[in-house]
């Protein structure tokens, strides 16, 4: 009787392990796809402002600025933001702080037509060139070695 007892005790037991290993294993496992996922999105937008900074400098050269600016999407981040306590612990800072430059770069775009009303087109020009120098100089370069972690090609292809 004391056999069967302790064969069911340690069947219930090891049933119980079973279920916590499978949910870390889960957990584990989406959190890192929210990782590589985040990561593949500022992959994207590292190339995009890149990208966009070169084009900016050339309407300033050539004196045509008064282009549209499209704002920066971050559906990922956005979706993810959510659960931000499942980002890599070791770079979620950076990571948080990339993504608010980014809205940052947006709502200085959404800004433009109050300097042209005011005569300040030419100011918000040279700060929108500083602020798009800054994003590419501050995080063109920070994300290599969790891009590697995650399997992400580093070379931006910019």
């Amino acid at each position: 009787m004391e056999t069967a007892l302790l064969v069911a005790v340690l069947g219930g037991l090891f049933s119980i392990a079973a279920i916590l290993l499978t949910k870390y294993v889960e957990g584990r496992a989406s959190s890192r796809s929210a990782n590589t996922a985040v990561l593949a999105e500022i992959r994207r937008l590292l190339v995009v402002l890149k990208r966009h900074k070169d084009w900016w400098e050339r309407c300033i050269a050539s004196g045509d600025t008064d282009l549209p600016l499209v704002p920066f999407t971050t559906p990922v981040f956005d979706e993810q933001v959510k659960t931000i306590g499942n980002v890599d612990k070791e770079i979620v800072a950076k990571i948080v702080a990339f993504y608010g430059y980014v809205k940052f770069i947006n709502a200085v775009q959404g800004q433009r037509a109050q300097y042209a009303a005011i005569g300040k087109q030419e100011t918000f020009t040279r700060q929108y060139h500083e602020i798009l120098n800054r994003a590419v100089s501050d995080y063109g370069g920070g994300f290599e070695a969790a891009f590697t972690s995650y399997a992400l090609a580093a070379d931006l292809g910019a």
